[in-house]
């Protein structure tokens, strides 16, 4: 039987179709710039012990707020999502910007360790975003 799939169909041009429940955001008591670990969706890619991937979602009046995060064996940038900045109005524009931000923080050279894991790390995110 032929697949009705158009023929520049790639598995991970239909993973916005299945959207997931971004959750509404709860402010962290503890940093007021910044909402809960817990009250944001994740979505991590671990591509070797210790070297993954992540970005978070939450909703927050009337925008998705999103972090992009990575970490390897010699640094990395793993932090919460942040109310003041990266705010977009849907996941499709969410994903893809916090998409864009990882690429062009994992393409940065900056430290000459990490250098193959980040490079590792970009195709990763290259491959899934």
């Amino acid at each position: 039987m032929p697949s009705t799939l158009p023929l520049c169909h790639t598995p991970d041009m239909l993973r916005l179709l299945d959207e997931p429940k971004i959750p509404q955001g709860e402010v962290s008591p503890e940093n007021q710039r910044a909402f809960t670990i817990e009250s944001c969706y994740w979505e991590r890619h671990s591509v070797a012990t210790g070297v993954f991937w992540e970005l978070g979602f939450c909703w927050w009046e009337g925008g998705i707020h999103w972090a992009a995060n990575y970490s390897h064996g010699y640094g990395g940038s793993i932090g919460p999502v942040f109310r003041t900045a990266q705010r977009a109005m849907d996941y499709a524009e969410a994903r893809s910007s916090a998409i864009a931000d990882l690429i062009k923080r994992l393409d940065m050279r900056y430290c000459a360790d990490g250098d193959r894991h980040r490079r590792i790390l970009l195709l990763d995110v290259i491959a899934h975003g």
